[in-house]
């Protein structure tokens, strides 16, 4: 994309453009591995997840290893009800 192309496009941004933009590059910045995923419903996104790739899991005989799982996942046990 040529200069003043991107100049236009930023020209024509919302201002919720421009912060959701923001985000997405904070995510990005400094991220060597892993992954930025945006969340779409009814064609707006509603979520922006970052997740670190290459994190080391101990392995063990008598347990099965799972990868880590994204904070605020069904899968986080911070999440489960207390019985």
């Amino acid at each position: 994309m040529s200069p003043a192309t991107t100049q236009e496009w930023q020209h024509d941004l919302t201002t919720s453009e421009r912060e959701l933009l923001r985000e997405v590059a904070l995510a990005l910045r400094g991220l060597r591995y892993g992954s930025v995923v945006l969340t779409v419903h009814d064609g707006r996104i509603v979520e922006v997840n970052k997740r670190n790739g290459f994190e080391r899991v101990r392995h063990s005989r008598t347990r099965t290893a799972r990868p880590p799982q994204p904070e605020g996942s069904r899968n986080d046990p911070s999440n489960r009800p207390v019985l």
